[in-house]
């Protein structure tokens, strides 16, 4: 009797073990769903600046942009284009560089064959002079918003297309470095209070190199290369993110990791971010029909193009600080300033 419950037992655990193989093993693994933003609904206003096809404008804050007019740096709101560009200083000099940043200009002036400079900023309504004699020749001007600090190159060797790296304190004014010792000339864009990303023109053959650069492990580190007339280069708002085209690729970088890159198009673009995800870009060597791309998802759409840059080809293109609105040059040399708005 004893064996005979022990084999009706072991029968009824066997069916319940083989019962619950069935139902585990008929289940599929579970799906993780990826999900992206969708693409917002964006409409384009574009207007004509009055202002000459031989100067540059630079964006000295959200609303405002900044450029020379004869003997005078002046600014022009563009909430307020009926009226005329505001008067900030003179120039005593012939003006052969300026950047600017959260409401600091920076100009250097004086003859381009000499390599004795004037150097000026102003911040604040106030014009202040800073030496820099010991550092000619001087370059690659920028400021870092971050640290209310101004890189240049200084002490430059036309031999080597290289020199050393300072930093101008805004507050104490006082020069410290030089924190590297061997940088190549180039556009210096500051990522944050530690970092920056560093385009250098080297020639013809070799194209330009964009690298990233860290002031904490005194480390330059290369993003891409052998860049051959390079259309695009755009950071994104949140600093995480580079598009970079060519003649027939555009790619996405992550400073932070130059070997992370993804190819998102087989043809030259330019164009920039409009928020942290997605850019609005044309292609290069065609007219301006500007498509919206999210750069994680590679969805795209269609943007309707303002008539009043229809059938224009774009030669620069600059966002504003808080990538609202686009200063864009066209090819029959107007600047056109170019509003964003979101649905």
């Amino acid at each position: 009797m004893k064996k005979k419950k022990i084999i009706i037992i072991f029968i009824v655990l066997l069916l319940i073990f083989s019962g619950l193989w069935v139902i585990f093993s008929s289940r599929k693994p579970e799906e993780i769903a990826v999900t992206f933003s969708p693409l917002p609904d964006i409409e384009l206003n574009a207007s004509t600046l009055k202002i000459g096809s031989n100067v540059f404008p630079i964006w000295l804050n959200t609303t405002e942009i900044i450029f020379p007019n004869t003997n005078q740096i002046v600014s022009l709101n563009i909430r307020e284009l009926e009226k005329a560009p505001r008067d900030l200083f003179k120039l005593d000099k012939i003006l052969t560089s300026m950047t600017a940043g959260e409401n600091t200009i920076v100009v250097q002036t004086g003859s381009p064959f000499s390599n004795l400079k004037t150097y000026q900023i102003y911040k604040n309504g106030k014009l202040s002079t800073v030496d820099l004699k010991n550092y000619e020749p001087v370059n690659s001007l920028s400021i870092n918003t971050d640290t209310e600090k101004i890189s240049f190159i200084g002490n430059y060797d036309v031999n080597t297309s290289s020199g050393k790296l300072y930093l101008y304190d805004l507050n104490t004014q006082k020069i410290e470095g030089p924190v590297f010792t061997n940088i190549s000339y180039g556009n210096i864009q500051w990522v944050n209070n530690n970092s920056a990303i560093v385009y250098s023109f080297l020639d013809t053959e070799n194209g330009e190199t964009i690298s990233y650069l860290n002031l904490e492990d005194k480390s330059i580190k290369p993003i891409s290369s052998n860049n051959i007339k390079m259309s695009m280069l755009a950071i994104s708002p949140d600093k995480t993110k580079v598009l970079i085209s060519g003649p027939k690729y555009l790619l996405l970088k992550y400073p932070d990791y130059p070997k992370l890159d993804s190819s998102l198009k087989n043809e030259s673009f330019t164009g920039s971010f409009i928020d942290d995800e997605n850019a609005l870009i044309t292609l290069t060597n065609s007219p301006i029909d500007f498509i919206l791309l999210n750069v994680n998802s590679q969805q795209e759409k269609k943007v309707e193009t303002p008539d009043t840059i229809k059938g224009k080809f774009i030669q620069n293109i600059f966002p504003s600080p808080d990538y609202k609105n686009l200063l864009m040059k066209t090819q029959d040399n107007k600047w056109i300033l170019l509003g964003i708005t979101k649905k």
